[in-house]
């Protein structure tokens, strides 16, 4: 039952990181995409998809509220009995990154 929730704990982890990228590099493709002539990133749903996507981060933070999936993946790896994150999930997932400790 414990490993049921954890595993949904990483399932909303990986909905967030793909928000995150959507957000992160669907920025970076359609600013490209703009200057190299790519037609795709002229089409109205993706633009209107990304610009809901920000404007929903934005408002959390302009509010100063949490991210809901934040919130849903913390109490899943805590109800699943594994501490949550001390952090917030981009601050967290980006100091992995950065502080990787390799394996000897």
């Amino acid at each position: 039952m414990l490993l049921g929730y954890r595993l949904l704990a990483d399932c909303v982890a990986i909905v967030h990181a793909g928000y995150v990228a959507f957000v992160v590099i669907g920025f970076l493709l359609i600013i490209i995409g703009i200057v190299r002539g790519w037609g795709w990133v002229r089409s109205f749903w993706l633009r209107a998809a990304h610009l809901i996507a920000i404007s929903l981060v934005c408002a959390e933070s302009f509010l100063g509220i949490a991210c809901p999936l934040t919130i849903l993946e913390d109490r899943l790896r805590t109800t699943g009995g594994v501490a949550s994150h001390s952090r917030d999930f981009v601050g967290y997932w980006i100091d992995g990154l950065i502080f990787y400790d390799f394996p000897p």
